[in-house]
């Protein structure tokens, strides 16, 4: 997963499917990328069905991406999410490592049944300085709360306002139980969502 020189290593310096990586056309976030890590049928994808180059298998997906707000040694919260870290939980470190604790981690597992967080298979913790307002984060749930007037609702323990992807229909009329996953930027606490889609 971490390996130096792997075209499809989740994370490698100059990796053309490095999981984020600057201006890459197969980066995590990226418009309209086929290889991009959420992306249905992608034979690069990080997470695909019967992918031949997929890292986490059936079941397993990327559920947040974003700054580490608490930990109490068991769970951490991620975009107002708690995520369980269990004893089958696989930690991942981008090298070279930076100092502080201020990286963002990109958390992948399942939903628990309950709806109260997210039982985390692997966690990589990502290279680089998180910045509030210019770090994409991403974060796919259910709606805890619908769309109020202004299109904001709720996944968890964290707001989020359509913005620019305010410009379709669709993001105005979340309903509580909808699964949501939205990509954008995170401002005084709200999860700024650029792109928004519904399943």
């Amino acid at each position: 997963i971490i390996g130096s020189g792997s075209p499809q290593a989740i994370i490698g310096s100059g990796s053309p499917q490095a999981i984020i990586g600057s201006g890459s056309p197969q980066a995590i976030i990226g418009s309209g990328s086929p290889q991009a890590i959420i992306g249905s049928g992608s034979p690069q994808a990080i997470i695909g069905s019967g992918s031949p180059k997929a890292i986490i298998g059936s079941g397993v997906e990327l559920l947040a991406l974003g700054l580490v707000e608490q930990s109490d040694g068991e769970t951490i919260t991620v975009l107002g999410q708690t995520i369980f870290v269990t004893e089958a939980t696989r930690l991942y470190a981008q090298r070279p490592a930076t100092s502080g604790n201020s990286r963002p981690v990109a958390v992948f597992g399942m939903l628990k049944d309950d709806g109260t967080g997210i039982v985390a298979s692997d966690i990589v913790i990502l290279n680089g300085r998180y910045v509030e307002g210019a770090t994409p984060s991403y974060l796919a749930g259910y709606a805890t709360k619908g769309s109020d007037a202004e299109g904001v609702f709720s996944v968890g323990g964290i707001e989020i306002v359509p913005a620019a992807a305010g410009s379709a229909p669709s993001a105005w009329a979340i309903s509580e139980g909808d699964f949501v996953r939205a990509t954008g930027l995170v401002l005084q606490g709200r999860l700024h969502a650029a792109k928004l889609s519904t399943d």
